[in-house]
């Protein structure tokens, strides 16, 4: 609590809140870990009681363990959306007999799993630099599958081979790695 702004030490003055006289901050605090702070301020000094301490510190331990709470619940639905995502990939992978159907049931999956709206995956032959074959799924999929070994190569995914890491590309900037110009394509199946 500080009672009196303008003549604590501590206080940095905000300019966006001139008339603030006094104010109580309490940590957010669940265990030893700190979530953040709640912060209350006033236009008056010594506003701000022993019993308004109390129950700002009562109020902070509940808003923390609710923010807790919130974010186990957000992992725990991350986890079971990642792994009712697996079983359906698993199950669909252990139905298909056809390597093509298998590439494409996969790319659909993959897509959805992510809410993406494409995937693409391409099978090579490294030592023979060729495609042995590539799907995708989305609007006009066709059109992401690469045409040759040599533009697959050119791009991210030829980097990704190589490299043998993955890689992400930011948000709304196109990865430096990445051939901005390609020839028609055709599909490679």
């Amino acid at each position: 609590v500080v009672e009196e702004v303008r003549h604590s030490a501590e206080y940095v003055l905000k300019p966006l809140l001139p008339d603030i006289r006094s104010e109580l901050v309490v940590p957010l605090m669940v265990g030893d870990a700190v979530l953040g702070v709640l912060d209350v301020q006033a236009d008056e000094t010594d506003y701000f009681t022993d019993d308004d301490v109390r129950v700002y510190a009562a109020l902070g331990a509940q808003v923390a363990m609710a923010v807790q709470n919130a974010r186990s619940f957000s992992r725990a639905q991350a986890t079971l959306i990642e792994t009712e995502a697996l079983y359906k990939i698993s199950r669909a992978l252990n139905t298909v007999i056809e390597l093509s159907d298998l590439l494409k049931a996969v790319t659909e999956m993959v897509a959805e799993s992510l809410s993406a709206t494409w995937a693409t995956l391409v099978m090579v032959d490294m030592a023979a630099q060729r495609l042995e074959s590539a799907v995708a799924s989305g609007p006009r999929a066709d059109e992401l599958l690469p045409p040759s070994f040599d533009l697959l190569m050119e791009g991210v995914g030829g980097w990704t081979l190589t490299q043998r890491q993955a890689a992400l590309s930011p948000k709304g900037t196109p990865d430096s790695r990445e051939t901005v110009d390609m020839p028609d394509r055709k599909s490679v199946v």
